[in-house]
C-alpha cells in the first residue's frame, strides 16, 4: 500500500513533468504476472527513462524528497558522462520507498533493448489509480532473465518471476525463443520448479 502511495504521488509528478517513462519490476511484474500489485511483496520503485531524462526525473524525484545514495556529478561534466555511458542506473532513498531510476535495463550497454524500443512495445497497466506503461512481455523476460543470471539465479522470487511469465501465452504468441542467457535461466526454471504447459513445444525441444 506504501509502494502504491509512493507511486501515485511520483506518476503524477513524472507525468506533469512531461516525461516519458516505465515502471519495471515491482509493482508492475506482480500486476502482469498475478493480477495483483501485491503479488511478489515488498521492493523498490524501478524508474526506466531515455538517458537525455535522467537530470528531468532526478529534478522529480528531489523535490518530492528522495535524495540519491551517491550524488549525482555535474551534468555534462566528465564524470557524470562516464557514469551514465558505463552504468544503468542512479539509487534513491526516501521516507518509506527506495527509488532505481534507470536508463539502461542492464550493467551491459547493448544486451537489452534501449529505452526507445522498449518504449515502442511498451504496454499499459492500471496502478494506483492512474495508467502507468511498463515493459512488454517479452522485454519483461529478458531483463528478470539477465538480472536473475547476475545474481546466479539465486533468488527464488526471481526464478517464480520467470516461470510465471513463462505460463502468458503473449510471451509466445510471437514466436519469441529464448536464447543465451534467456535459455539459461528457463532451465533453471525446468530444473526447479519445471516448466508451464504454455512455453511451447518448439521452445521446450
Amino acid at each position: 500500500a506504501v509502494q502504491l502511495l509512493q507511486l501515485s504521488r511520483l506518476a503524477e509528478a513524472l507525468d506533469a513533468a512531461g516525461l516519458r517513462w516505465m515502471l519495471v519490476k515491482g509493482v508492475a511484474l506482480a500486476a502482469v504476472t498475478t493480477g495483483d500489485p501485491a503479488g511478489r511483496g515488498p521492493g523498490d520503485l524501478d524508474l526506466f527513462v531515455a538517458r537525455e531524462s535522467i537530470a528531468d526525473a532526478d529534478a522529480v524525484l528531489a523535490a518530492l524528497g528522495w535524495s540519491p545514495q551517491v550524488p549525482l556529478l555535474e551534468p555534462g561534466s566528465w564524470g557524470r558522462r562516464y557514469v551514465e555511458s558505463t552504468y544503468h542506473e542512479y539509487t534513491y532513498d526516501g521516507a518509506s520507498t527506495r527509488v532505481d531510476l534507470h536508463w539502461r535495463l542492464d550493467v551491459t550497454v547493448d544486451a537489452l533493448a534501449d529505452f526507445e524500443e522498449s518504449w515502442g512495445r511498451s504496454v499499459g497497466l492500471r496502478l494506483a489509480g492512474r495508467e502507468v506503461r511498463t515493459l512488454g512481455l517479452v522485454d519483461t523476460f529478458r531483463h528478470i532473465s539477465h538480472h536473475a543470471a547476475k545474481d546466479h539465479w539465486s533468488s527464488l522470487r526471481q526464478v517464480v518471476d520467470l516461470h510465471r511469465l513463462a505460463r502468458q501465452h503473449g510471451l509466445w504468441a510471437g514466436g519469441y525463443t529464448p536464447v543465451g542467457l534467456d535459455a539459461a535461466s528457463l532451465g533453471v526454471v525446468a530444473e526447479q520448479l519445471g516448466l508451464p504447459d504454455e512455453v511451447p513445444t518448439g521452445v521446450l525441444e
